[in-house]
């Protein structure tokens, strides 16, 4: 009799000890984190500055993970880094993006989350200011350039002017173009650019990243708007928009503090925002020949003073014009 309830109670105990195995391995398994990388590539101009921002990995997942990254190779060697905690890449030497030695740079990036790690492929195609300039070329085929494209001399090209192998001014009068490429605006030594007399009717909103932009000039084309992120010009000193369809201006050129000099002569300006006022260092705001019937108390009080070339229809009326 006691062997059986010995028995039995054995059964009992071991049975009641795998049921609580059973119930804790679920719980004993750490779960494998999954995400999904995709490879990173894009093309940029040759000869970037320091620390210049190439993109980011892009990494997916239905969970919400912390991730870290590291360069596992590269070529040439030390050309990029990455941030450890967001993936961003950044030019580590910009002497290493150069054409003619390495048109292509490629990087194996390595992505960690717990205990998974994969990795992507990264891969950047270099172009050269002449090359986007044979692209203007092409995306206008009735320009009217003399251009020689065949030639590797782009100093050669009328309205070209090269400092040290980089475009440093551009200007392109009567040519007819109607298109700019966006690539334009990675002409980082560019200070000096024009487009007169060319029937453009919109401007890539990436040349707001001329840094070393000084003066522009969209002067005579068929412009009914400017995009905004030429506030982003913080060098420029004179901007020319005369003699074209402009019906408004961006606020967010007030935020151009160093501007002189701002040309909108010949529009169809049905108002200023207020915020130009802000122009501190204007010397000159020429708003002739539009359809403006008044204008903010804030320009007039900016501006109607010595030292200020201020112009304007007398249908503009300011507030101290009213008797």
């Amino acid at each position: 009799m006691k062997i059986t309830k010995y028995i039995v109670a054995s059964c009992f105990i071991f049975s009641f000890m795998a049921c609580k195995k059973d119930e804790a391995t679920p719980t004993s398994v750490e779960e494998v984190p999954e995400f999904t990388l995709t490879d990173f590539s894009r093309t940029m101009m040759e000869k970037p500055d320091d620390n210049t921002e190439i993109g980011t990995v892009e990494v997916s997942s239905d969970a919400t993970l912390d991730y870290s990254y590291m360069i596992e190779s590269q070529s040439p060697e030390d050309a990029m880094k990455i941030d450890e905690l967001t993936g961003e890449l950044q030019v580590a030497d910009g002497s290493k993006f150069e054409f003619n030695t390495s048109p292509t740079l490629t990087a194996v990036v390595q992505v960690t989350s717990g205990v998974t790690v994969q990795t992507l492929n990264v891969k950047l195609t270099l172009r050269t200011e002449r090359d986007v300039l044979v692209d203007m070329y092409k995306m206008n085929p009735n320009n009217s350039f003399s251009w020689d494209t065949s030639s590797t001399d782009i100093s050669t090209w009328s309205g070209v002017t090269v400092t040290d192998g980089y475009v440093t001014r551009m200007v392109i009068y009567k040519k007819n173009i109607t298109s700019i490429p966006k690539e334009l605006g990675e002409f980082r030594h560019l200070s000096d650019l024009a487009f007169t007399d060319n029937p453009l009717t919109s401007v890539p909103a990436e040349l707001g990243q001329l840094v070393n932009l000084t003066k522009l000039s969209l002067l005579g084309g068929e412009l009914t708007s400017v995009p905004k992120e030429l506030s982003q010009l913080q060098k420029l000193e004179t901007l020319s928009l005369n003699n074209n369809k402009l019906t408004g201006l961006p606020k967010e050129l007030s935020q151009l503090t160093n501007l002189k000099q701002l040309f909108v002569r010949i529009n169809n300006l049905t108002s200023v925002p207020k915020e130009l006022a802000l122009l501190t260092n204007l010397e000159q705001l020429d708003l002739v020949n539009n359809k403006l019937t008044s204008l903010p108390d804030e320009i007039c009080n900016a501006f109607s003073f010595d030292g200020v070339t201020f112009q304007k229809d007398d249908e503009a009326k300011c507030a101290n014009d009213i008797e």
